[in-house]
């Protein structure tokens, strides 16, 4: 049996044990670029197969220094794509807009329709529906926001605070 790689891309590296190329692509799981590199460190016979290269043998000084290489590439763009992310993450937080972990989804209510929905609530004789309606919200979430006694809830805490 060989080890045959069924696909390299930036950012894996595909490869099964078979007794032919295309059991190997039936095969097919993930590993890490550091996992390939230590199965190649092993005394396994390792091939990379490319269409338009050919084979890369990993027991010849040039097959392990173009496996370094690649692995090395590979790397450099997940962490080229790691650094861009947190880069424009910071980029849209600056500029005022909320995403990812830093974010998220805007409130349904304003700090005014909080308090307005906190001294309703505090009122037993306030209609839910009606309170709702004039919000333009569901009772969940009001509920969500308000007790059934006036009682602010997390939710309407973090609005105000904001």
């Amino acid at each position: 049996m060989k080890w045959y790689i069924v696909g390299v891309t930036i950012h894996s590296t595909q490869y099964v044990k078979a007794e032919t190329p295309e059991d190997a692509q039936e095969q097919v799981r993930n590993r890490s670029n550091s996992d390939l590199l230590n199965d190649c460190d092993c005394d396994f016979n390792i091939t990379y197969t490319d269409e338009e290269e050919g084979d890369i043998d990993t027991k010849t000084p040039a097959g392990r220094l173009s496996s370094g290489i690649f692995a090395a590439l590979a790397d450099f763009e997940s962490d080229l794509i790691r650094e861009r992310t947190r880069a424009d993450l910071a980029a849209a937080l600056a500029r005022g807009r909320k995403c990812g972990r830093n974010g998220g989804r805007p409130f349904s209510l304003t700090k005014t329709q909080v308090r307005t929905a906190q001294v309703a609530m505090a009122d037993r004789g306030t209609s839910v529906a009606g309170l709702c309606k004039e919000l333009g919200i569901r009772p969940v979430t009001l509920y969500r926001y308000v007790g059934p006694n006036g009682e602010l809830r997390a939710h309407a805490k973090r609005v105000l605070q904001a």
